[in-house]
């Protein structure tokens, strides 16, 4: 088709070739294209009486029923010279005036049953029920309007509540129609259902593709209406929203003549899709994705039958360019999230009346020489896949931070909808105070009879395919999700979450009245903490909403009122009502101590049947590596010097979705920390597995091809976490430890390099720890340093079966890049921030070793690379440590203030503070730094003998000793950024 400047030349072309082809159908009527032609140029002349078309980018309003009227309308507009606003007569009054108002309408086309709702408004309504317009010339118009020239306005919600009007150029939508009809067949257009409101631009598609190309109209008042029209078997394409297909699949009214699918106006779910399928006669269902601000659609992906994950978003159309940029408008390679920025023919104008917005969303396209060009910001977070299509992950704005980690609620609700009883889901994070946030998921269920069970398994499922911080801490089931005027979830109008709401609307039916004084004492105690009425002693805390920071507090309350000495660890452990008391009535947790020294006891056998086949052959030539725990702090650095200093094909066993976001998350982490070079690419193959799970989470397929091909594997991955016992990281940190030996033993045997930690040590006070000391795992401080302990000992045993085991043993690895210290990891940084919010230090004996996660890994891989120093253990730490008391004075003399004082009244002090609610870094941590040793180990409490082959090494890799230099690149970031955050949450209190 030659070019054409204006969108009403399709449309005239066509009806120069099939005048007597059926253009346009309704429920009782029936147009032709020379009839649909001929009335809306009567109309057209009409309009040119009114002065409409004299002047460039005058606006018409249409506030018509769903008739023929709507669309001679529409067409007679264009042929008028004039653009169109479309005014939804169900339109709550006041968008209407706004609307009115704001596009400075020249005139008004509607019906009797509307015309009250424009009375005042001063336009001119033209009446179609009333005005005559058969006198009119039939003959087209002579054209006005030109490419540039707009051709309709949409409305669309502000986030601000003000609708803002998105400016369409006759170019833009020129350009879609190109698209469309070259994409689709001409069978498949050959009848197009409109049933979306002409407020939406997926109107667009629906109206003026198929009367493009010699193609009819089915015109319903609604998607549900189809299964009654006289016309439904005409039907061979459905253009619409996917909750809309989804209700006409449960009534099963797609016609059989219906061949294509197109969903688009917001997130698809594969559920939908297949749904779709289950209908033989449909072939095709496409995913759409685009805003108004770019004409309608912008990306396209056929979604196949059959296909099981998240659907793709696609690949640009014709004349669009979707770029997919970080924060710094750079492109992000496959497998980094970034944001969609559209560019091309389909950019529009701009916001009505709001240059503000405009700039902020219209930018200079850096991607173009011509310094017109705009690209189009959308909001929209994506990822490439291997493929090259753009997967959406959801919304800017429904990126939240969670318990200090960046959650897109979209990545939960596209897994929530997979799961085959959800209908549909939103994902929102409720403040119920300031200390409690909670993720809460809400749910529409298909048919089932038992919904307390249903949950639970949807419950257990995303614990399966989520990390533990985005797993929901509470449901509510609706009958029907709230919707915007064009079918999208209205997250505003989501109910309010109430604690005895959630879960599935109804009291627990498991209920366990209190039995004695303590149980009841504990009933009241929780529902202070948890503000739930009804509370059973069998209830777990955690299930109830509970959070490790509530539970601190509820375990700070429990030994005050009932003198007693209950830990985090074993709170953990027995997170029920009847548990506790049962704690609380023996007054310490003895039986719990010989529990799990049982249990230490039996981890420690490695099963007789683990072993290697046959020698290890120390001249063998490595190519493929295994790396755990390369998207933690020294896994990512240990995964880049490896990369740096090797040939080796790395494969990261990572746990994600999929292996883009495994991919993502490692080249994420890397880039964080300044590592990531592009060069990598090709040799980081991510494993999506799990450290806690049979077999690491890998197929048995996966574990013969690793078997197979792997030569040497480096096991960094653990959950470290210096709080929780022993039992939460049990599966995590022995249970991988043992599938790593047996993963080593099968084919050849292949040498393991395990990243263990000097908490290994047994102290109770400052104690000298030779070069060859083994560990005796007596008096180990917290359940991360017993597995740590379990897992070298079953490592042993695996060396002396003959397979090459080297333990490196790091000391307190710190981060001058990142620091974000948080309950599971760096409580040095916690020690100090905590201690200068309270201007208070205690006095205590320690040694503070310090290793840069740099250093760390240096020494890591140098000492791998050498079969010399195989089936050694390597204490790496700093031969240059300080004491604390050394650090202490270095804050003086940076004119930090404080006191030194007794143990004891220091950490009564800090006690005060947290009773108070004032938030400290130390607040996780009260119920232990009771004890002295507790608080001496996690600062140090070990001096090391110098290994002989390390003091080679430190000329070749140096350590950086513990001095005013490297307290100034570490503590400086740390302390500062902490206490501003502090002082920031201090004013927002008072205020």
């Amino acid at each position: 088709m030659a070019v054409n400047q204006r969108i009403q030349d399709f449309f005239q072309e066509i009806v120069c070739q099939y005048p007597q082809k059926i253009a346009l159908l309704t429920h009782d009527e029936q147009l032709t294209y020379e009839q649909l032609n001929i009335k809306s140029n009567q109309l057209a002349h009409y309009l040119r009486t009114l002065g409409i078309g004299s002047q460039e980018d005058m606006l018409v309003g249409v506030c018509l029923e769903r008739k023929a009227s709507l669309i001679i309308s529409l067409w007679a507009i264009f042929k008028a010279g004039a653009g169109y606003v479309p005014l939804d007569p169900y339109y709550p009054q006041d968008r209407l005036r706004f609307m009115v108002e704001d596009s400075g309408l020249s005139a008004i086309i509607t019906e009797n049953a509307f015309t009250h709702l424009f009375s005042g408004d001063g336009v001119h309504l033209v009446n179609g029920d009333e005005d005559n317009f058969s006198s009119f010339s039939v003959e087209n118009p002579s054209p006005r309007s030109l490419e540039h020239n707009l051709a309709y306005v949409i409305y669309t919600s502000g986030s601000t509540g003000i609708p803002k009007g998105v400016e369409i150029e006759h170019r833009n939508t020129i350009a879609f129609i190109q698209w469309a009809i070259a994409f689709f067949s001409s069978e498949e257009l050959a009848g197009v259902l409109a049933s979306t409101s002409v407020c939406f631009d997926l109107s667009v598609f629906e109206i003026f593709v198929p009367l493009s190309v010699g193609g009819t109209v089915i015109l319903v008042d609604n998607i549900l209406h189809l299964p009654d029209s006289p016309h439904r078997n005409k039907v061979t394409l459905i253009d619409t929203v996917p909750s809309a297909i989804a209700s006409l699949t449960k009534i099963k009214g797609i016609p059989d003549s219906v061949k294509t699918v197109n969903l688009a106006g917001e997130a698809l779910t594969n559920n939908i899709v297949q749904e779709v399928y289950k209908f033989d006669h449909v072939e095709k269902v496409y995913n759409l994705y685009g805003p108004s601000e770019d004409t309608t659609y912008s990306t396209v992906s056929l979604i196949p039958k059959g296909f099981d994950d998240v659907p793709p978003i696609g690949k640009p159309i014709s004349q669009t360019q979707a770029h997919l940029l970080d924060s710094n408008l750079q492109p992000v390679e496959k497998g980094i999230i970034g944001e969609i920025y559209l560019a091309g023919a389909g950019i529009t104008r701009g916001y009505r009346h709001r240059p503000d917005l405009t700039a902020e969303r219209y930018l200079s396209n850096p991607f173009e020489e011509d310094s017109t060009s705009k690209m189009y910001k959308t909001g929209d977070l994506a990822v490439y896949l291997h493929d090259g299509q753009l997967k959406f992950v959801g919304r800017q704005d429904q990126l939240v931070k969670f318990r200090g980690f960046r959650v897109e609620l979209g990545e939960i609700e596209a897994v929530l909808t997979k799961y085959p009883l959800v209908e549909r889901s939103a994902v929102t994070l409720h403040h119920f105070t300031d200390d409690d946030q909670r993720l809460i998921a809400y749910l529409t269920l298909k048919e089932t009879s038992d919904r307390k069970e249903t949950l639970t398994d949807i419950r257990e499922y995303l614990t399966q395919k989520l990390p533990p911080h985005e797993v929901p801490g509470g449901f509510m089931v609706l009958e029907k999700l709230p919707e915007t005027l064009n079918g999208k979830i209205n997250r505003r109008a989501l109910p309010t979450p109430e604690r005895h709401l959630l879960w599935d609307n109804s009291q627990h039916s498991t209920y366990a009245a209190p039995r004695n004084g303590i149980e009841e004492k504990l009933v009241q105690m929780w529902q202070s903490v948890l503000k739930i009425d009804s509370i059973g002693i069998e209830d777990d805390f955690f299930d109830l909403g509970g959070s490790s920071l509530s539970a601190i507090a509820l375990i700070h309350d429990i030994n005050t009122e009932f003198n007693t000495n209950i830990s985090l660890g074993v709170f953990l452990e027995s997170s029920t009502i009847s548990c506790l008391s049962k704690n609380i009535e023996q007054k310490n947790d003895l039986s719990l101590t010989e529990q799990r020294n049982q249990t230490l006891e039996i981890d420690t056998i490695l099963p007789d049947d683990i072993y290697p086949q046959t020698p290890f052959n120390y001249s063998k030539t490595y190519h493929n590596a295994l790396l755990t725990g390369a998207t933690g702090l020294l896994g990512s650095y240990l995964l880049a010097d490896l990369l740096n200093n090797t040939n080796y094909q790395i494969y990261c066993l990572v746990r994600a979705k999929d292996q883009e976001q495994a991919l993502q998350r490692i080249q994420a982490k890397l880039e964080k920390n300044d590592l990531w070079q592009l060069s990598w690419q090709s040799r980081i193959i991510p494993l999506v597995g799990d450290l806690a799970k049979t077999s690491l989470g890998l197929t048995d397929q996966q574990v013969k091809f690793l078997g197979q091909n792997i030569d040497l594997i480096y096991h960094c991955g653990a959950w470290v976490n210096i709080v929780y016992p022993y039992s939460s990281m049990r599966g995590a940190n022995i249970e991988s430890t043992k599938e790593i030996i047996k993963l080593a033993c099968q084919y050849h045997p292949k040498p393991i390099f395990y990243i263990s930690t000097t908490d290994v040590f047994s102290s109770h006070d400052i104690r000298k720890i030779s070069f060859n000391q083994q560990p005796d795992g007596d008096d180990l401080c917290g359940g991360y340093a017993q597995t740590k302990y379990v897992a070298e000992e079953l490592l042993q045993q695996a060396q002396k079966r003959g397979l090459p085991v080297t333990v490196f043993r790091p000391s307190n690895i710190i981060n001058h890049r990142e620091s974000d210290p948080n309950i599971v990891t760096e409580f040095i940084p916690r020690m100090f921030q905590g201690c200068l919010q309270l201007n208070l230090f205690p006095r205590v004996n320690a040694i503070v070793n310090l290793v840069p996660v740099d250093y760390v890994s240096r020494m890591i891989v140098h000492l791998s690379k050498e079969s010399s120093f195989f089936n050694q253990t390597f204490n790496i730490v700093n031969p240059k440590p300080a004491y604390f008391s050394d650090i202490l004075q270095w804050l003086k003399k940076k004119n930090y203030q404080f006191s030194i004082v007794d143990h004891q009244e220091w950490v009564d002090t800090l006690e005060k503070m947290v009773k108070t609610g004032i938030n400290n870094s130390l607040t996780p941590f009260v119920s232990l730094l009771h004890f002295e040793n507790f608080l001496q180990r996690s600062l140090g409490s070990f001096e090391f003998e110098d290994n002989q082959t390390l003091q080679e090494i430190y000329l070749q890799v140096p350590c950086p000793p513990v001095d005013e230099k490297l307290l100034d690149i570490y503590f400086n970031h740390c302390i500062s950024h902490s206490l501003t955050q502090i002082d920031e949450i201090q004013k927002r209190r008072n205020s």
